[in-house]
């Protein structure tokens, strides 16, 4: 007979390691991410060390968030676990110091100060270009009108992640879930490098609890650092005709953690 595990006095069924390991919603270390890493390749620590050629207690220090790497043994890290150039990104910037952020509020008051910046958003407008400045982690600064007509209800949150998993962007997208897929691998990379900012623990407070969230960033290791510009995103036009959007990421004032982020629209998108 089945096994009967609706009965109290049985204990529940044990889960396997993998889903114990699971990345779960969370500012990325160096520790937890070189330990998932290694789980993601089905490695013990023992396996782990042969492949990498680093002692059993020196991962163990470092995925316990003891010990940080020395450059070679970071490079041997990324090299045995055959990691792709954005994660030997990510790895090298959560071995170094935070990168210091100023608040959103700070940044957002220093751009609207800017006469300049804020003609820039007009030009964008004449031209027909959606455009936008934000922080590293995509909080909205400043952004000219066509940009808010598409992305309708930014003003509400002020926070294009968070958006992103709102029923707005449910109206919006063609394809949420591949744009909510790849939010979420910049979210990583952009946290790993801001992970001491207001931002980034803001960020985890609001997106932590939402379920979709929580599947996708489970899911994937992958992050990002940028997008890909032949990758076009799909969405509706404020006339809800659908329109391929070519996304552009441009550190405007590298300085000031200031990036501007235009969209030029094609009103014609080919079939998918």
């Amino acid at each position: 007979m089945p096994r009967n595990t609706s009965r109290p006095d049985l204990p529940p069924p044990r889960r396997n390691r993998r889903y114990q390991k699971r990345p779960h919603v969370s500012i990325p270390t160096l520790g937890n991410t070189c330990r998932w890493i290694r789980d993601a390749n089905d490695l013990t620590r023992n396996q782990a060390a042969s492949t990498v050629r680093i002692s059993v207690s020196h991962i163990q220090r470092i995925e316990r968030g003891i010990s940080i790497p020395h450059k070679n043994s970071l490079e041997d890290i990324s090299r045995g676990y055959r990691v792709d150039p954005a994660m030997i990104t990510h790895l090298n910037d959560l071995a170094a110091p935070a990168v210091h952020l100023v608040p959103a509020a700070h940044l957002r008051a220093y751009v609207l100060a800017d006469t300049a910046l804020t003609l820039n958003l007009a030009r964008f407008q004449a031209r027909g270009i959606l455009a936008a400045y934000t922080d590293p982690l995509w909080n909205v600064l400043a952004r000219n009108d066509l940009f808010a007509d598409v992305v309708t209800g930014i003003d509400n949150s002020g926070s294009l992640p968070l958006w992103m998993f709102s029923e707005h962007s449910e109206a919006v997208l063609l394809d949420p879930l591949s744009e909510r897929t790849w939010t979420v691998s910049m979210l990583k990379g952009a946290m790993g490098r801001y992970r001491d900012s207001e931002q980034a623990q803001d960020l985890v407070r609001i997106l932590a609890p939402i379920s979709e969230v929580q599947r996708l960033w489970a899911a994937s290791l992958t992050v990002s650092h940028g997008r890909d510009a032949r990758h076009l995103i799909q969405a509706r036009d404020p006339t809800q005709n659908p329109v391929d959007y070519q996304l552009t990421l441009t550190e405007t004032l590298p300085m000031q953690h200031i990036q501007l982020i235009t969209a030029v629209p094609n009103p014609d998108p080919e079939p998918s």
